[in-house]
């Protein structure tokens, strides 16, 4: 997990506290073709930085987590992010946003 607050400050520009893996899946982007890795990491704590575009096409965004299972994700994957948000509710600290970034919106 030494590489997760760096990849999070190169992707989005934000820095958080307290990084833990969610799942780590391979998907195949339906525009090219091509297969690509997706982390998603939960902060624990608070999270800080302006969240920025780093991959053309791809708008980063603040979702709120009761609002992930409106979207169309690829894939359908908004039942389980909210089931491991859950699963880690009581080592939260109280300023852990109620949200998750969400990218290629």
């Amino acid at each position: 997990m030494e590489a997760g607050p760096c990849e999070l400050r190169e992707e989005s520009g934000l820095e958080a506290e307290g990084l833990r893996c969610a799942l780590v899946l391979d998907v195949k982007d339906s525009d090219t073709g091509r297969f690509r890795i997706e982390i998603f990491l939960f902060p624990m704590g608070r999270v800080r930085g302006e969240l920025q575009t780093r991959e053309d096409g791809r708008e980063p965004v603040f979702v709120p987590m009761a609002e992930l299972s409106h979207l169309r994700l690829t894939p359908h994957i908004a039942a389980t992010l909210s089931d491991i948000r859950r699963l880690h509710a009581r080592d939260l600290d109280d300023d852990t946003p109620e949200t998750t970034a969400v990218y290629g919106l």
